[in-house]
């Protein structure tokens, strides 16, 4: 193997654009989600006030980093800072 052109079976419909990607994937009922970052480095989080968002009625849920802390592993533990960003 080492040397040798490997043929790769997922080119031909990777290269004609017929490949199913996970974005193009779309489910009956599915959600979407959408992270909002700050956009000051090192600013202090004074509040969080979902309830713009919330009145929409399209959105299912408004979690900040203490609520997601609460259910992920450490590979996600920036999300803990919860009086800052970085």
């Amino acid at each position: 193997m080492i040397g040798q052109s490997i043929k790769r079976k997922e080119d031909p419909r990777l290269l004609v654009g017929a490949a199913e990607y996970t974005g193009d994937v779309e489910l009956r009922g599915m959600a979407y989600m959408a992270v909002l970052r700050s956009p000051h480095a090192h600013a202090r989080i004074r509040g969080i006030d979902p309830s713009k968002a919330l009145e929409l009625g399209e959105v299912l849920a408004v979690l900040t980093g203490a609520e997601i802390q609460q259910h992920c592993q450490s590979q996600f533990l920036l999300f803990a800072l919860k009086d800052g960003v970085r």
